[in-house]
């Protein structure tokens, strides 16, 4: 009983760490975090085939395109997409 108590503090202490709590409230937390470097560009699609569980299959989409301006400044553009059997593309 003891060892249990010790492996349920451990886990509730590791889950509310400062470093979790911190990526959780930080308004500007996201995975890219860094700027590309000057006169380049990335460009990422990422398209993907949905089956749904209930009514129709779905194809989704994204695709991003950043340019790094400066070092130290980065613009991007994003869009997203899908297309459900029977209904409009949105």
């Amino acid at each position: 009983m003891r060892i249990r108590r010790r492996c349920h503090l451990g886990v509730l202490l590791s889950l509310c760490s400062g470093a979790a709590l911190d990526a959780q409230m930080d308004p500007y937390f996201t995975a890219i975090n860094y700027p590309l470097p000057r006169d380049t560009m990335m460009l990422m699609l990422l398209p993907d085939f949905q089956v749904a569980r209930l009514g129709s299959n779905f194809f989704t989409g994204m695709g991003m395109v950043q340019y790094g301006v400066t070092s130290r400044w980065t613009v991007g553009f994003m869009a997203e997409g899908n297309k459900i059997a029977g209904l409009p593309t949105t």
